[in-house]
């Protein structure tokens, strides 16, 4: 594979650390692409995480720590990402032939990636129907949003 389609495969997926944001991949219905685990790592002593793990489904490598670290070094990953391929960022629908009320989110100048994220945790719990992010003068979505 030539290294110009290499990257354009690799820009193709988000990556979800930690245990909480895996915990919830894992039970939900997101394909997952693969999973990163530090060998002897807080994730692999957690049930909730080594019970909803099926490698036939996709690639599990357990890292040893030189090689965790070196690959997410500057992360909190708790000792486990997880990479999934989601569109996450979708056209509005359309809302004249809807007959419930919905609710979307505007979120304007908000710029810092961590407070957009816990905008967006919060919304789900609120039963917001959407949010909604400018091109400009917004946060963008990132690993470190999600």
């Amino acid at each position: 594979m030539s290294k110009k389609r290499q990257n354009q495969k690799n820009k193709d997926y988000i990556s979800i650390y930690g245990i909480n944001g895996a915990v919830e991949i894992l039970n939900s219905k997101i394909p997952i692409l693969g999973i990163d685990l530090l060998g002897g790592g807080i994730a692999t002593k957690k049930s909730i995480i080594v019970n909803n793990i099926n490698p036939k489904l996709y690639k599990v490598r357990t890292l040893e720590k030189k090689k965790f670290l070196g690959i997410y070094k500057n992360w909190r990953t708790q000792g486990i990402v997880i990479h999934i391929r989601k569109d996450i960022v979708k056209l509005l629908p359309n809302l004249e032939n809807q007959k419930a009320p919905s609710c979307f989110l505007l979120i304007e100048g908000v710029e810092d990636p961590q407070n957009i994220g816990q905008i967006i945790r919060t919304s789900e719990c609120a039963g917001i129907d959407g949010i909604i992010l400018p091109k400009n003068r917004s946060g963008a979505i990132s690993q470190t949003t999600l």
